[in-house]
């Protein structure tokens, strides 16, 4: 089971990661980066309205799972004068319930997990097309500034060093 630290971490993940793609993509990858969110976000539109249409089936066949479950264990057999009977049929519906939720996040999760996975692979491959388009710029810059900035400055007050 997923802890909530888990679950933040994943929600700051995929936000700061958007706000990264926000801020460093130009014109031709914002196309990409539209494309990516809008099919994570329709996929996450079908798994909540098939939440939403389908939870009373899937609460039904997780409580019947779950009885079926507790059936099988080796039972204690008790007169039913000495004790009572541990089936609770509120407790089993709670859990049904409980579970069917936790599915439905889970598979929201793993929807973000693959979101963030194909933006941070946009990004690298983006940062690494920059930093081809830069090294030229780079290298220039590199070769026009031979003189450390103290031979300059001397130059300019008209000392030699």
């Amino acid at each position: 089971m997923k802890s909530l630290c888990d679950d933040v971490r994943l929600i700051f993940d995929l936000a700061s990661l958007k706000r990264e793609a926000a801020r460093n993509l130009g014109a031709e990858d914002w196309h990409e980066y539209r494309k990516i969110n809008e099919t994570h976000e329709a996929q996450r539109q079908a798994v909540e309205r098939d939440f939403e249409l389908n939870y009373g089936e899937r609460v039904a066949a997780a409580r019947q799972r779950l009885i079926d479950e507790a059936g099988s264990r080796p039972r204690d057999l008790v007169p039913r004068l000495l004790g009572r009977d541990r089936f609770d049929r509120k407790a089993i519906a709670r859990q049904a319930r409980i579970e069917v939720r936790q599915a439905c996040r889970s598979a929201l999760d793993g929807i973000d997990r693959e979101e963030a996975r194909q933006i941070e692979a946009m990004l690298e491959r983006v940062s690494q097309r920059n930093k081809l388009k830069q090294a030229p710029l780079r290298d220039f810059a590199r070769a026009t500034e031979r003189r450390g900035p103290d031979r300059r400055r001397n130059r300019d007050r008209g000392e030699r060093s």
